[in-house]
């Protein structure tokens, strides 16, 4: 796959072109797929694919259930794959009902059918508009149906996003997926040394133990230490995940491995509420063992996916329309303001760890026992799930501890206030930063004395900026044990212990313990915290 290209259509003349396209709510048969004002229409085959003669290469169409107008979408690129949610156009509940729609219609209630057919569906209800508006208009709308002989009637309710398949004055709610939840499972290194013996094989155990309503879908690229096979594992139909197949060996430290990932999974399984788990070693800022601030290493291939690479990965996928409403790192130390602020635009809420996880990482069958519960639950609720499955995990764990859900609004907030803080450092108040820095907590990290818990530092300070920082950690959902608060940042005791990456606003070379990483670049210095540690460091002198 080359992905982070761009394509651009051209070309002249009135000749048609041959376009296409896949509908996916699982595969849709019998979907009438039509160019807008044309009696050019196709129907989706067993696969979901259709087939069109357009005079241009990204025609808007019209989507058909029997001859009632289901919803509009202008196709993006030829081949692309059209979701329930793409027909929506983002909003998530019109989505959600619309897919729940087409599983009504193909007598799917509780989306156990690979291919939905809407094969010989013939709708007695006449309607005016597009079935979307009448759903964007909030109100209940009832529609009549008939299927294989037998009559049905759907009953849809906006206000809950709920749809309802009615046969002889019986109704059945309509399920849908409600969470696609993929996981990066980075094992080739020292957590993946054995398939049979492993951390990675101890959380997948975890996961196994999950009965799984058909309203949560997780998908793991799973990845073991050694040149060999990776393994894709997902959730079936039975509630329970299973690996379903071998992949040649991905390189998980290649960000084009993240985005087809993301990519291929998203397509296949829509859902209204998507997260990504980041699962490896993490490593924050800087260590003396790796490299610096990644979210996984592939020590097959020798690569690092360092943070500028997720942020990459992660703006490429919103440009291209696959939303990610909760990332999650079940990983060492990614909860720092650096990691955050990279991919504070890519997410609603995130998941992470100020300190070093235990071994063990999150457990999975806390974790999804209590979304397969609860599948209805936000993306918020969810976050604080996880939270709470590491709270009874490690409750009576005898170390620094902490797990963390932030809101997107959360890291701007405290990057906004520490903007402010900053600038109260001149050669005056010098002493006293200094007297902050030495007396603050300390994150227990790889290399030690470079990692300082914000709140502890900030608690040396009366400044309105200070205050509001440290009220907005305390606000935080979190589940912390020991000295530290639940967020940290970059500050090494001394200047010869600061890596000069750090300073590095443009993507360049960069030189990480004699390796060089190309394209490198700190999102972070956006922000005022690296020229005040310049400041800083000069007043040292």
């Amino acid at each position: 796959m080359s992905s982070f290209l761009f394509s651009c259509g051209g070309g002249g003349g009135s000749e048609n072109i041959t376009i296409s396209g896949k509908v996916v709510a699982s595969s849709v048969k019998g979907l009438k797929v039509c160019i807008k004002n044309s009696d050019t229409c196709s129907l989706t085959d067993k696969d979901g694919n259709f087939y069109l003669e357009s005079p241009a290469p990204f025609p808007a169409l019209n989507f058909y259930v029997d001859n009632i107008l289901l919803a509009d979408y202008t196709l993006k690129e030829n081949g692309e794959i059209i979701t329930p949610f793409k027909m929506a156009e983002g909003n998530e509940t019109v989505g959600d009902i619309l897919a729940k729609l087409i599983h009504a219609f193909g007598n799917d209630t509780d989306e156990t059918e690979a291919v939905v057919d809407l094969t010989g569906v013939y709708i007695s209800t006449p309607l005016t508009d597009s079935i979307e508006d009448y759903i964007k208009s909030g109100n209940t709308v009832e529609i009549d149906f008939f299927k294989d002989g037998n009559t049905y009637q759907v009953e849809i309710y906006p206000s809950n996003s709920t749809v309802e398949l009615c046969k002889d004055s019986t109704c059945t709610p309509v399920n849908y997926r409600q969470w696609l939840v993929l996981i990066y499972m980075d094992g080739d290194n020292s957590l993946g040394s054995t398939r049979e013996n492993s951390y990675v094989s101890f959380d997948l155990s975890e996961m196994e133990k999950v009965f799984f309503p058909p309203q949560v879908k997780v998908v793991a690229l799973v990845d073991y230490y050694g040149n060999s096979t990776g393994e894709i594992y997902e959730t079936d139909g039975n509630g329970k995940l299973r690996k379903v197949e071998e992949v040649e060996e991905p390189n998980m430290g290649d960000p084009e491995t993240l985005v087809k990932f993301v990519k291929e999974y998203m397509d296949k399984y829509p859902a209204p509420k998507r997260a990504l788990i980041f699962w490896d070693h993490g490593d924050g800022w800087r260590s003396v063992n790796y490299q610096t601030r990644f979210s996984a290493i592939d020590e097959t291939d020798g690569d690092t996916l360092f943070m500028f690479e997720v942020r990459n990965a992660l703006n490429y996928l919103k440009d291209n329309n696959y939303e990610i409403n909760l990332i999650g790192f079940d990983e060492c130390l990614m909860g720092m303001v650096e990691p955050l602020y990279d991919i504070k635009d890519y997410a609603d809420f995130f998941v992470a760890s100020e300190a070093e996880e235990p071994a063990n990482g999150w457990n999975y069958e806390r974790v999804f026992g209590k979304l397969s519960s609860n599948p209805s639950a936000s993306p918020e609720e969810f976050g604080k799930m996880i939270v709470d499955s590491f709270r009874e995990e490690y409750e009576s764990y005898n170390s620094d501890l902490t797990l963390t859900l932030f809101k997107s609004s959360d890291i701007e907030y405290i990057v906004d206030n520490l903007n402010q803080f900053v600038s109260y450092l001149d050669s005056t108040s010098y002493e006293n930063f200094k007297s902050a820095r030495e007396n603050s907590e300390e994150v227990p990290d790889w290399e030690g004395g470079n990692y300082v818990d914000l709140y502890s530092f900030l608690s040396n300070f009366s400044y309105d900026s200070a205050v509001n920082i440290k009220l907005k950690i305390d606000s935080l959902y979190k589940f912390r044990k020991g000295n530290l608060n639940g967020i940290s940042i970059y500050f090494p005791i001394s200047e010869s212990n600061i890596d000069e990456c750090y300073y590095v606003a443009y993507p360049q070379t960069c030189e990480f313990n004699g390796e060089i990483v190309n394209g490198y670049y700190n999102p972070f210095t956006d922000t005022e915290w690296d020229e005040f540690l310049k400041k800083y460091y000069t007043l040292t002198e």
